[in-house]
């Protein structure tokens, strides 16, 4: 985690490059605030002000009684908000320099374009912290938790607390998502 940004912006952050790498898909279950704060040893008050923010901005939604939902039109959403953020943020001062140095465009094109072409195939992939973090598992384990409302599927770390309670009144992980 970054040390000069707050934490609960991180966290947003972090579900949002899960939501634009296709980790969580529109209609999944977010991470609770309470594996979020495990994973990231944080109070749970600061992931669910993080994830408050994501919820504003129409990303998650909040189901009663079974938790934070990727909404649909978020991947869509938050594509175009990263666009714009490149284009504010490093688009237009780049630009800038280049003119001020007297760096002519067709040369701070090859000079992008090399960059590109340089990237390793994770980066260009769009791998997020999580993957970075835990390059041998990846996203956690999926599991499908029966509600009464029916199954959801989501990452097993996230509902060990709900198992814990009996919240759920099922769990079940396919042979393949073994906990690590």
């Amino acid at each position: 985690m970054d040390t000069d940004r707050p934490l609960f912006v991180q966290i947003a952050e972090e579900i949002e490059n899960q939501i634009v790498s296709g980790a969580l898909l529109e209609g999944s279950m977010a991470p609770s605030t309470n594996a979020l704060a495990s994973f990231y040893r944080i109070n749970p008050a600061t992931a669910a002000k993080g994830m408050r923010l994501l919820q504003d901005e129409g990303i998650i939604e909040r189901r009663r009684g079974l938790g934070m939902f990727v909404t649909k039109g978020a991947h869509k959403k938050l594509l175009a908000k990263r666009r714009a953020s490149i284009h504010e943020e490093y688009v237009k001062p780049l630009v800038t320099e280049a003119r001020v140095i007297g760096l002519h465009t067709d040369d701070l094109i090859e000079m992008v374009e090399a960059e590109a072409r340089a990237l390793p195939a994770h980066a260009r992939q769009g791998k997020t912290e999580t993957d970075r973090l835990f390059p041998s598992i990846g996203m956690p384990p999926k599991v499908t938790v029966s509600t009464k409302r029916g199954p959801v599927t989501t990452p097993w770390s996230s509902h060990r607390s709900m198992q814990d309670t009996g919240t759920p009144e099922t769990a079940q992980r396919s042979d393949s998502e073994a906990v690590r």
